[in-house]
């Protein structure tokens, strides 16, 4: 059970306000993987990665990802992980290019 609840306050390079974007965790990094959304104006292609703090009193931390191939700017996808020995993937199914309303 939970006794309290801390505020967290994460450094780094957070994303923009969006929506219909995907988050994955990855357990061998202690983080979030989110990519892509939309925003009411325009779509993104970008990945984020926020990796938890630790017990050591280390808040989270948001870090900007380049990924090295073409993917197209969407949103309403889906992602799933996979780990490997040394490294992730993370699979990217489906989704739309959305104009803003």
């Amino acid at each position: 059970h939970f006794q309290s609840f801390n505020k967290l306050t994460a450094s780094g390079d957070s994303p923009c306000c969006r929506f219909h974007h995907s988050a994955d965790y990855v357990p061998m990094i202690r983080g979030i993987f989110f990519f892509g959304g939309f925003d009411s104006q325009c779509n993104f292609n970008d990945s984020r990665l926020l990796k938890f703090g630790d017990d050591k009193g280390n808040n989270p931390t948001w870090y900007s990802l380049n990924h090295n191939s073409h993917i197209n700017y969407r949103a309403f996808h889906a992602t799933a992980t996979r780990e490997l020995d040394d490294r992730f993937e993370i699979y990217i199914f489906g989704g739309m290019f959305c104009n803003g309303g």
